[in-house]
């Protein structure tokens, strides 16, 4: 049945058209008290607070089933106060938002960086994303900074945290660099000296280090007619001081000491290198026969080798004794 042009309009006159082209039915109801409207556009040009390791620019957390605990806040940032707060959005541990608290519907107030708001029913397992409208500092402005002035424009800065006591973090936790209390990277906690604000370093493997003693030989009652030798790398050394001890007494076989050294270095062992006697070029001696002795190679030698040779004479005693400390330097 076709309607009058008349009743056409008066039932077009219960709808609207909204903005999307749709239409909605007209309504004379009367609302009253408060109405919350939710909003998904949010700024996001003002520091906002989010649970430890998730990105926040300060850390939430809850402290009560109307209280949320602020920490870590922002450089520059001594403490939030009421009027900073612009909205607070409760997650449970679904991740689904129970509430968002605006200041149009809740009080909310701030002490000792505690949020209390007023009527809400917060649990211990509920995470928090509160909206501030205290702005970051744009242009990479030092927003601590009261010699150029907070807001002025002085290219990228990257900022820190500083804090009297030091903070624990977990693996894989994100965070601000450290500073020390004069805006100076802290580069190692265990580098850094508080007390007198400075790093520490140190030498790793220092020159006094670069030594290797040892017992080059230990012989007792060497056989007559005996020739033999001990050897030692001088490869990363220059110095060396040998330091002989012999039984004390004039044995039957007589025992003489020489020293002999090899720049041969092409992979050849030890025993099987070409050896040149050098008591007397480094010592002053041609050999210590039957005593004790001193002998120090003060000069630097670059020698691959060095070998300590000894000889016992026909004697007939087997009673000579040796025994040789050997300590070289860099």
């Amino acid at each position: 049945m076709a309607l009058s042009s008349g009743r056409q309009q008066r039932e077009y006159d219960k709808f609207v058209e909204l903005a999307d082209g749709s239409t909605a039915v007209r309504t004379t109801a009367q609302i009253s008290g408060d109405v919350n409207v939710d909003n998904n556009s949010v700024s996001t040009s003002g520091y906002i607070g989010k649970p430890a390791g998730q990105n926040g620019d300060f850390v939430t957390a809850y402290t009560a089933a109307t209280q949320i605990t602020l920490s870590l806040l922002p450089s520059g940032v001594v403490a939030f106060y009421d009027n900073d707060i612009v909205s607070i959005q409760q997650i449970d541990n679904t991740g689904e938002v129970v509430n968002t608290y605006t200041r149009d519907d809740a009080v909310m107030q701030i002490a000792a960086n505690v949020i209390t708001v007023t009527g809400a029913t917060f649990a211990a397992t509920d995470t928090f994303v509160v909206y501030t409208s205290v702005a970051r500092p744009a242009g990479g402005a030092d927003v601590d900074d009261s010699t150029f002035g907070i807001g002025v424009d002085r290219g990228q800065v990257i900022m820190g945290l500083y804090n009297t006591a030091e903070d624990t973090v977990n693996d894989s936790d994100k965070g601000a660099l450290a500073m020390t209390a004069k805006r100076h990277l802290m580069v190692q906690d265990d580098a850094y000296d508080s007390l007198t604000q400075s790093n520490k370093s140190a030498e790793v493997n220092p020159l006094s280090a670069h030594y290797v003693a040892e017992t080059l030989i230990d012989e007792t009652n060497i056989p007559q007619t005996t020739t033999d030798y001990a050897y030692f790398d001088m490869a990363g050394f220059r110095n060396f001081t040998l330091q002989g001890e012999t039984s004390g007494t004039a044995p039957a076989d007589v025992l003489t000491v020489t020293v002999e050294a090899t720049c041969q270095d092409d992979g050849t062992a030890a025993a099987s290198c070409a050896y040149q006697d050098v008591t007397n070029a480094l010592f002053g001696v041609a050999s210590w026969v039957d005593t004790d002795f001193m002998a120090i190679a003060d000069t630097p030698t670059p020698f691959k080798y060095v070998r300590v040779k000894y000889v016992t004479s026909a004697g007939g005693g087997n009673d000579c004794d040796l025994t040789v400390y050997l300590k070289k330097m860099y």
